[in-house]
């Protein structure tokens, strides 16, 4: 790590370990991460501090000739995903004040045709049945639907009948094209594996920016971490199986690097999926170790070794779990050649079969206790202001549609969904500035940190 000091000259910061605590707010620092280089930038800096930083940061590159390291720019508080997962310690706390009467004052906002802004949602599902506030309902017959495998430089384009089987250990590229009021939509999405590899993750980012830029730049963005997939998501893929392990030449060089052992799905091997969703619009299976302790009394699973097939259902499942499992039952089949017509087994909790326990390497202990939800929180929303090339937050209370203000960016968030609204005024410098803040937010928000200084 370097701080930027005066005259642009990158100090080194001699430390331990990466923590939060180094990152003073009236500094610029460059943070080296091999593939990636990021530059962090103070609230307390001056815009030509951080123009400075930004120089030196190419600088630096250049004299350790590896000018063509990606550099990725960072405001304090508005971190990334990805620039947090480099520190060995983060805090995960929030500042941002909650008000009680923003409920249901949004839903004019919501109720509008088409996907018009840049979000993600969050991983909680709301109370109330969800709706999506997309235009497509995934029947390829009225649009069309395809999905690629990134592979390095390269990507895969996926047969229909894999579109909805992921690696964790990978990264997609989806675009879904689908008829609007007075022209043909379309939302690109980019999918990140837990387990993915930087240099996917980096090249999943420039190939999906590739094919915006041939559309003209008139596609609507999505960037989705796994465990955070979007109603959207669901709406087009229908539902969604998450296997371990990963395909990409980058995933499997890691795992030689790193002498781990690879556990990527094989369909002769054992394997243990836990079945999740709130209905049919978001069912889907992620695969999980093949033991016990994997089990909770919350959810069902599919397990499958050989010829045997087994269905779990926990004692707190209730019969739409149920039914949803029998659903991802047929997907999975699907997925193995030899599995079509096995016949599974229903297992009880405290009523299981002894090969079932010995498939799973012996019984041992797994959480009984019912999962809780967070309570839903109310709207919030945020007003983007641009002055002399400074970005001004603040927080509105109490809103109505009358306070979206046509010289201005506004950020609604809806807690299971994030919406960018861009004002008819608004310079277009502005504009793609402000889509730009608004999808670091939703990252950073994911993140559970405070939003506005």
């Amino acid at each position: 790590m370097f701080r930027v000091v005066q005259k642009g000259q990158a100090e080194p910061v001699e430390i331990e370990s990466l923590t939060r605590e180094l990152l003073e707010t009236n500094g610029c620092y460059i943070v080296d991460c091999g593939i990636e280089v990021f530059v962090w930038m103070g609230r307390n800096t001056s815009l030509d501090e951080r123009k400075t930083a930004s120089g030196a940061a190419d600088e630096l590159l250049l004299g350790l000739d590896r000018p063509k390291c990606h550099v990725v720019r960072v405001i304090e508080g508005f971190e990334t995903v990805m620039f947090r997962s480099k520190f060995d310690s983060w805090p995960q706390s929030t500042n941002v004040a909650v008000t009680e009467d923003g409920r249901g004052k949004v839903a004019a906002l919501l109720k509008r045709q088409g996907l018009n802004v840049r979000g993600l949602m969050k991983a909680a599902p709301p109370k109330e049945e969800p709706q999506p506030y997309i235009d497509c309902t995934g029947n390829l017959q009225v649009a069309s639907f395809y999905v690629w495998r990134v592979n390095g430089q390269q990507k895969t384009l996926l047969q229909v009948s894999d579109q909805s089987k992921f690696y964790s250990g990978d990264c997609y590229i989806f675009q879904y094209s689908y008829p609007g009021e007075d022209k043909e939509e379309h939302l690109i999405g980019t999918w990140f594996g837990r387990q993915s590899v930087e240099e996917d993750r980096v090249s999943a980012i420039s190939q999906a920016g590739k094919i915006i830029e041939l559309l003209k730049f008139s596609a609507t963005q999505a960037r989705i971490y796994e465990g955070y997939e979007p109603l959207q998501f669901f709406v087009i893929f229908q539902s969604f199986i998450v296997f371990k392990g990963g395909l990409s030449e980058g995933y499997k060089k890691h795992l030689a690097e790193k002498e781990l052992g690879d556990d990527t799905y094989k369909e002769d091997g054992i394997a243990l999926f836990r079945v999740q969703g709130t209905g049919p619009d978001n069912m889907q299976s992620i695969q999980v170790e093949p033991v016990a302790s994997s089990l909770n009394s919350s959810y069902c699973y599919i397990l499958h070794s050989g010829s045997s097939v087994f269905t779990w259902t926990g004692n707190l499942t209730n019969s739409e779990d149920q039914e949803l499992v029998e659903r991802q039952l047929d997907l999975i089949k699907a997925s193995c050649h030899g599995m079509p017509d096995m016949q599974s087994k229903l297992q009880k909790e405290g009523a299981e079969s002894e090969q079932f326990w010995e498939i799973l390497g012996g019984k041992s202990e797994y959480p009984s206790e019912k999962i809780g939800r967070d309570a839903e929180s109310d709207p919030h929303l945020f007003s983007c202001t641009f002055s002399k090339g400074e970005l001004k937050v603040t927080e509105i209370y109490n809103f109505n549609q009358d306070d979206l203000m046509t010289e201005d960016v506004f950020i609604l968030d809806c807690h299971s969904d994030i919406y960018i609204w861009v004002g008819q005024q608004v310079e277009n410098k502005n504009k793609m500035q402000a889509l730009a803040i608004g999808e670091v937010y939703a990252l950073n928000v994911l993140q559970g940190s405070s939003f506005i200084a």
